[in-house]
């Protein structure tokens, strides 16, 4: 079967360009709904997905609801 916890999910998020990213996470997957509660607020973000053992996994279909943030 599939197991979710054979990864990690991390976000760096960088709210201009010339500022260092700040990482969030490991988020971890939610078994029961599929769903994940990531929050962080940035302007570009880059998600990573990593491997924490050596087991069989493969990346499906994926989908990011994005907010957009109030306006200055």
């Amino acid at each position: 079967g599939f197991d979710h916890q054979s990864f990690e999910v991390f976000f760096d998020v960088q709210n201009t360009p010339t500022v260092p990213s700040t990482r969030f996470g490991p988020y971890v997957l939610n078994n029961a709904n599929g769903y994940t509660d990531a929050r962080f607020t940035g302007r570009q973000a880059q998600m990573t997905i990593q491997a924490i053992e050596d087991a069989d996994w493969r990346i499906g279909d994926y989908r990011l609801e994005v907010v957009q943030g109030s306006k200055r």
